[in-house]
């Protein structure tokens, strides 16, 4: 969630929002799928009551609590905002934020804000960064550009390489 044209402090609509990150759970063949969630939101549809709340320095979710969810979610932190598009990539999902930060009264300049690059396992919103973290600052902060996946040939290879642009918060 958040607004990813607004990303600025000065969108005080937007800086007030808390943020989230969704993995959500799709049954089509499921014919009771969205009528089940009628108790848990008051309507045929997903609500955060739908799904397992992850916070951002919690460790990995219990496998046995996401079975009867429909997906999970994941607070950021105040006025974080995701500000790239998402990727998932051999399971691991990768996105980035961006944190606007309040200029120092009486100075006359200001930071680029704090951006962020998660890289979190798509079933349960684990860490796959290799630290206990869900993500990484990316330095000197600003607005990092979306992850890009794909594969390329090297040097007369006739096997593909898997490369990945933007999920290291030294890549941007």
């Amino acid at each position: 969630s958040g607004d990813r044209e607004k990303p600025l402090r000065d969108y005080t609509g937007a800086y007030a929002v808390n943020n989230y990150f969704f993995m959500l759970k799709d049954m089509p063949a499921d014919t009771d799928w969205l009528s089940d969630e009628n108790g848990n939101c008051s309507a045929d549809v997903l609500c955060l009551s739908s799904l397992l709340d992850i916070g951002l320095t919690d460790g990995n979710p219990d496998p046995e609590d996401l079975i009867d969810t429909k997906g999970w979610y994941l607070e950021l932190h105040d006025h974080e905002q995701v500000v790239t598009s998402a990727i998932t990539v051999y399971g691991t999902t990768t996105f980035s934020t961006h944190t606007p930060v309040v200029p120092a009264t009486g100075s006359c300049t200001s930071t680029l804000g704090t951006a962020r690059v998660y890289n979190v396992g798509f079933m349960n919103a684990g860490s796959r960064n290799g630290t206990d973290n869900r993500y990484e600052e990316v330095s000197g902060g600003g607005l990092p550009p979306s992850p890009v996946a794909g594969l390329v040939l090297l040097d007369g290879s006739t096997e593909p390489v898997p490369f990945i642009i933007g999920a290291d918060p030294d890549s941007p």
